[in-house]
């Protein structure tokens, strides 16, 4: 699909989180807008494939220029904005370094001072600060724990949304399911032609599913593995601990 053009509005959209979903699609639609919002924040538990989501965004405003992420627990060794100047450089093929969309991760791991920092980069963009004119924040923080101690200042919030886009967990959203489960199948089935017995896909409707999206492409991996010698996939496809 082509790039997006900045400030272009359109009726479609990328499915950059898979679903079908009330709550995915006005996520994905909220993305599709970064040209023009500059920066969001995702808020949802890990699992939920947010990193993917901002690689497929990415490559949707602009195939040419891969995301730059920097994980909150950069900080342990260095400084972070050395570590987004360093991990620019590297993506860059160009001087226009703020081109590429920047992915904070885990950026409640950010320290009380840097944090600051950030706040005052993003609330000075405009002003020739040397920072991305499209960050994407995530974290898997609950959403009341946003503002609490030792999370993120609601000023850096602030910088940050609108939107403050909250994925619930995909237990709660059952209809996502399935076609998650069904495109991960297809995936790891490698052109192989699969049957899935409607009794393995009625228990896996069922599961909790605590690693969300992560642990259902796990499990279709395991599955494909297991599959019968025509391509069949039943519960005794699956591993023992399932269920």
């Amino acid at each position: 699909q082509a790039a997006a053009v900045p400030g272009q509005r359109s009726a479609s959209f990328p499915a950059f989180f898979p679903g079908i979903s009330e709550e995915i699609r006005e996520v994905n639609r909220a993305l599709s807008l970064l040209a023009s919002t500059g920066r969001a924040l995702i808020v949802g538990e890990a699992g939920l494939s947010k990193a993917n989501a901002i690689r497929r965004l990415a490559h949707w405003m602009d195939p040419e220029r891969p995301p730059v992420v920097v994980h909150g627990s950069s900080l342990v060794d260095r400084g972070w904005e050395q570590v987004i100047a360093d991990q620019r450089r590297d993506a860059a093929s160009d001087a226009d370094l703020g081109q590429n969309l920047l992915h904070i991760d885990e950026i409640h791991l950010f320290p009380p001072m840097a944090q600051e920092r950030l706040r005052h980069l993003l609330q000075h963009v405009d002003g020739g600060a040397r920072l991305a004119r499209n960050v994407v924040a995530t974290t898997s923080l609950a959403p009341g724990l946003l503002a609490g101690d030792g999370a993120l200042l609601p000023s850096l919030i602030s910088e940050l949304t609108p939107p403050r886009l909250v994925l619930t967990p995909l237990c709660e959203r059952r209809q996502d399911i399935a076609p998650i489960l069904f495109a991960a199948l297809d995936e790891h089935a490698d052109g192989v032609s699969l049957s899935i017995a409607v009794e393995l896909v009625e228990t896996l409707l069922m599961q909790a599913w605590a690693g969300n999206i992560r642990e259902i492409r796990r499990l279709a991996a395991l599955l494909v593995a297991n599959r019968g010698p025509s391509g069949e996939l039943d519960l005794e496809h699956t591993p023992p601990s399932f269920g």
